[in-house]
């Protein structure tokens, strides 16, 4: 009976163990991600760029010169921090808008769906299938 006892104590510390090593692995990957979004939100206060809504129309009309100045790496005490710059579509390659939500994909799918709608009624059947003489 007492084997059995040390034998369940020491399953205990073992999954006690193993918790406390994911716990301190998950606290690990919170910080990662909690940094990466104070760092997100620090860099839209300092006028960083947003894709949609009303600051994208401001970006759009800023000076050359302002963006060129973001996009270079500038040095705050030893550490080189790198700007981000304007983000692109990937359909396109304007800026203010992404891939999801350009207009150009847009036009070439009327085009094409238009065309098969021509193709459709282009047919020699009415619309119940007869043939029309």
């Amino acid at each position: 009976r007492l084997s059995q006892l040390v034998k369940g104590a020491e399953l205990m510390l073992h999954g006690s163990a193993l918790m406390k090593a994911r716990i301190e692995e998950l606290k690990q990957q919170l910080a990662v991600v909690t940094k990466r979004k104070t760092r997100k939100r620090k860099y839209l206060q300092k006028g960083g760029t947003i894709e949609y809504g009303p600051t994208a129309d401001q970006n759009g009309s800023e000076p050359s010169g302002t963006v060129q100045n973001r996009k270079r790496a500038r040095v705050e005490g030893e550490r080189e921090v790198r700007q981000l710059g304007v983000h692109h579509c990937g359909n396109c390659g304007k800026a203010g808008h992404n891939a999801r939500t350009c207009q150009a994909d847009e036009e070439g799918s009327s085009e094409l769906e238009a065309s098969t709608q021509f193709i459709m009624s282009s047919s020699n059947a009415d619309d119940n299938g007869d043939k029309v003489k």
